[in-house]
């Protein structure tokens, strides 16, 4: 049995320390083989060297601690451009980005809201919808909040363009 609780304080120090900030932390494997899937962001970006750097500390600190009894790998990436959206500091990060936000019953109607993040005050999210309409969104209300690519608007193409 894993102490999930220790194995993220761990994880979220040493990913601190190496000046990332953690944004998702996900167990996964089989009983005998655990995968530890650690996803990282810095606003000046990163490479495959700084995920590396950022395994091998984990590793070494991870097997000092003796916090996971079974076999375990580590995977350190980048969240991606759909990355999750985790607590406030995500959201000011983010402002002005288009999110795809999954909520709790639903707001106006809907339990998923397009738009792009105004504001963050007193743990309430405002976006402007798609509709141009603001909605403001409690924290603790949403489920999921993601980045958005509306891949329909990318991938349109003018008669010109191709």
């Amino acid at each position: 049995m894993i102490d999930s609780k220790s194995v993220e304080e761990i994880v979220d120090d040493v990913v601190t320390s190496c000046g990332f900030s953690l944004v998702e932390l996900k167990f996964g494997g089989t009983p005998s083989r655990t995968v530890l899937k650690i996803f990282i962001h810095r606003s000046e970006g990163f490479g495959v060297e700084d995920c590396a750097k950022v395994s091998r500390e984990l590793e070494t600190v991870l097997e000092e601690k003796a916090v996971i009894a079974s076999e375990y790998v580590i995977e350190v990436s980048s969240p991606g451009s759909e990355r999750v959206l985790s607590g406030s500091e995500q959201f000011n990060i983010f402002k002005g980005s288009t999110v795809k936000v999954e909520v709790a019953g639903e707001i106006d109607g809907d339990e998923t809201i397009i738009g792009t993040i105004l504001d963050l005050n007193d743990n309430q999210v405002k976006l402007e919808g798609v509709d141009g309409d603001e909605v403001l969104i409690s924290l603790g209300a949403i489920r999921e909040a993601r980045l958005y690519m509306d891949r329909n608007k990318i991938f349109q193409r003018g008669p010109d363009e191709f």
